[in-house]
């Protein structure tokens, strides 16, 4: 695992200034886009799977 960068620090403050729904909205769509990612580079790596197996 990375150190955390000043990026990562300031983002992390950012987040912390937010009320606790915000945040859990915002790390919610964050995770979202993570898994989008990933399933999209899998889809890519695997073009013969279903979109079952891809979010099994």
């Amino acid at each position: 695992m990375r150190a955390l960068g000043p990026a990562d620090e300031e983002q992390i403050r950012l987040l912390m200034r937010l009320p606790p729904e915000q945040r859990l909205r915002t790390l919610m769509e964050l995770q979202a886009l993570w898994l989008d990612t990933v399933r999209d580079r899998l889809r890519r790596a695997y073009p013969h799977l279903s979109d079952y197996e891809l979010n099994v």
